[in-house]
């Protein structure tokens, strides 16, 4: 465009002016700055680690403690179908569903222990073969946990359920069955030779499946049982040959008792009066929420079942 012309020059005063306004005074309009990205709560980022929020304050042996336990969480997690599995097992087995027209318990007793002879009479130094019934009489399910040699499963439950029997003479005597047996010789061998860490690994798997098999993890609903698995009593010695021999000792018998061997206290004749005891130790009932402090059986500190009687004949 030529601005020398004066209409021309009316022109291009025009654009001038324009021009310097924009380049004088830039827009109004104030530009905001990009948004700096929120910073994450502390808390947030150790969740999605799994570490408290306050990890960073914890003494260093508490943090080894729970980088320990994170570290053992995906070997829990490769377990649990092995634990569910189990616990469905044991439930087909020994829980038996609660009776028609069953009510929870109005009193606080939450527990009851049926004792059940096979027989009313025993020849003199005969066993005794019982079945031990525990019903959840509580409105709320309960959690049984045996972690180590079940008494309902292996009968091994020394100084947690006893037997106490009151002789024809009118003594009382008490009486555990003591039957749970850990044959690991074959164990031992086969871990020879083995890398330290394939060794380790080794014994720790089949260490959790014993327990898994020996131990008991079951929820009874109310108004449901727990029962005694039936069995015939071997002594250790026995029971170990069987399993070098590869038979089962507690291989499930015909019927729905157990054996309690036969010992001195059957060699007289008369009647015997037996109730079965639990003692509230290392196995035991965990309630969904802590009981209250009046709950009689934690006041009690243990429960027996009815008395039944047995008379021992010639």
């Amino acid at each position: 465009m030529d601005c020398r012309s004066s209409r021309v020059w009316a022109n291009c005063g025009k654009i001038g002016l324009l021009l310097f306004g924009a380049l004088v005074f830039p827009s109004c309009k104030r530009k905001e700055p990009p948004p700096k990205p929120k910073a994450q709560p502390v808390a947030a980022t150790q969740a999605q680690t799994g570490l408290p929020p306050d990890f960073d304050k914890l003494s260093p042996e508490h943090q080894a403690l729970i980088l320990d336990f994170r570290s053992r969480m995906p070997e829990w997690e490769r377990r649990r179908p092995f634990e569910e599995a189990q616990r469905a097992k044991d439930r087909a087995e020994l829980v038996r569903q609660a009776p028609a027209g069953f009510k929870p318990s109005k009193s606080r007793k939450r527990v009851k222990i049926t004792l059940i002879a096979r027989d009313a009479k025993v020849k003199v130094g005969g066993s005794f073969w019982y079945r031990i019934e525990l019903r959840n009489m509580g409105p709320e399910p309960i959690r049984w946990m045996d972690h180590d040699w079940s008494f309902f499963k292996h009968g091994k439950a020394l100084s947690d359920w006893e037997f106490r029997m009151t002789l024809p003479n009118g003594k009382t005597k008490r009486m555990w069955v003591d039957r749970g047996v850990h044959c690991g010789a074959e164990e031992v061998r086969e871990v020879r030779g083995m890398a330290k860490e394939a060794r380790r690994k080794y014994i720790e798997d089949l260490e959790f499946h014993d327990k898994l098999e020996q131990g008991l993890d079951v929820t009874l609903q109310p108004g449901e049982t727990l029962v005694t698995r039936p069995w015939r009593y071997y002594g250790g010695f026995e029971y170990c040959d069987m399993v070098k021999r590869g038979e089962d000792p507690d291989a499930r018998i015909p019927g729905e008792f157990r054996e309690f061997p036969g010992l001195d206290p059957f060699e007289n004749l008369g009647a015997y009066h037996i109730k079965a005891v639990w003692t509230r130790k290392s196995i035991g009932v965990l309630w969904p929420k802590p009981p209250p402090d009046d709950f009689e059986h934690d006041k009690v500190g243990e429960i027996e079942s009815n008395e039944v009687r047995v008379e021992v004949v010639p």
